[in-house]
C-alpha cells in the first residue's frame, strides 16, 4: 500500500437511494452534483461516467480518477461529511484540465454550502 488515504464511496443501495431522493442538486457544464449531509464522520462519493460521455472506457476511468485525485488533494473543500454523488457530463470529456478543474471546483463549493 501506498499510504494515501482511500476515498469511501457510497455502496449501500439504501444510501445511494436516499441520496438521489434527498440530495441537493446542482448543475454545471461540465458536471451534476448531488450533495447530501450525513452524521458520518467522513464524506463518501459516487462518481459516475456514463456511455454517453465516450464509447471507451478507458477514457471514462481516466475522467473518474482525476476527480477522485482531486477530492483526496483537496480535503478542505469538504467541510461537513456529507455524501456526494458526480455525474460527469459529455461536455467534460473534451475539457482542458484547468476548465475541468476549475468547473469542478466551483460546483462543489456551491453544492457543499
Amino acid at each position: 500500500m501506498s499510504g494515501t488515504k482511500k476515498l469511501l464511496t457510497v455502496k449501500n443501495p439504501k444510501d445511494f437511494h436516499a441520496l438521489l431522493r434527498r440530495g441537493q442538486k446542482t448543475e454545471s457544464p461540465f458536471f451534476r452534483v448531488v450533495v447530501n449531509r450525513t452524521s458520518l464522520s467522513n464524506s463518501r462519493f459516487v462518481f459516475v461516467a456514463p456511455k454517453s460521455v465516450d464509447r471507451r472506457s478507458t477514457k471514462r476511468n481516466v475522467l473518474r480518477r482525476r476527480l477522485r485525485e482531486w477530492v483526496r488533494r483537496n480535503p478542505n473543500v469538504f467541510i461537513h461529511p456529507s455524501d456526494f454523488l458526480i455525474f460527469i457530463k459529455k461536455e467534460a470529456a473534451g475539457a482542458s484540465r484547468t476548465n475541468f478543474y476549475e468547473d469542478f471546483k466551483k460546483t462543489l463549493e456551491r453544492a457543499a454550502r
